[in-house]
């Protein structure tokens, strides 16, 4: 049976940020996805907006997902918005993708992502069915902990190097307008080195064990 990834979530705080704002931050969302889609060779993810503050995207290779969220949250907190996501992310099967958006979707990806974000309580990340076997769930708190501690530019380095799996420091340091030395800097605040090797762990884990 094939699974697929929904990534279901909803900005925080967002009753407090203006309407314009959050249409921007929606706008980001979905371009964000729409690139790291592109350097995966995965099919375009329907980033579809609900509920007014909610979204969801859909991952045809599940090993990827939280590649994606990662990349999705790095991408907001890049901007000046002010407005972060909780995210919930839903391994499973699918019967149907829907048509033109996820509205009309449904299986058991979809049910897994959306229930969870429901019941998700203080946590700002998590992930149903996620693999076995060698893969910590611990993976995820630690996770949440650096994404919420980046600062705005240090999101920036993060999602220009989570876009593509050829971006090297010299690209991000020519796309921001700083040295390469400025780009470590950035890269080594955010923790980078360790999100990478936490996402590789992801990715294979999954694969060794679906």
């Amino acid at each position: 049976m094939t699974h697929i990834a929904v990534i279901t979530g909803d900005l925080i705080k967002s009753r407090k940020a203006p309407a314009d704002a959050i249409a921007k931050a929606m706008g980001v969302l979905n371009t964000a996805a729409t690139q790291i889609a592109s350097h995966d060779d995965l099919i375009k993810p329907k980033f579809t907006r609900f509920r007014g503050d909610g979204w969801q995207i859909m991952v045809t290779s599940p090993q990827y997902s939280l590649k994606y969220a990662v990349h999705l949250f790095a991408a907001l907190r890049a901007t000046n918005l002010n407005l972060d996501t909780r995210m919930s992310i839903g391994i499973g099967s699918v019967r149907s993708t829907g048509t033109n958006t996820l509205a009309d979707a449904d299986g058991d990806a979809f049910v897994l992502s959306g229930g969870n974000l429901d019941q998700i309580g203080k946590r700002r990340l998590t992930v149903a069915r996620a693999p076995s076997g060698p893969f910590p769930g611990s993976y995820f708190a630690m996770l949440e902990d650096i994404m919420f501690g980046w600062t705005t530019a240090q999101a920036q380095a993060i999602a220009l190097a989570l876009r593509s799996p050829n971006t090297t420091q010299d690209d991000i340091a020519k796309t921001l307008g700083i040295t390469r030395q400025a780009v470590q800097l950035r890269l080594a605040g955010a923790h980078h080195a360790t999100i990478d090797w936490v996402l590789s762990d992801f990715a294979k884990a999954y694969l060794t064990n679906d």
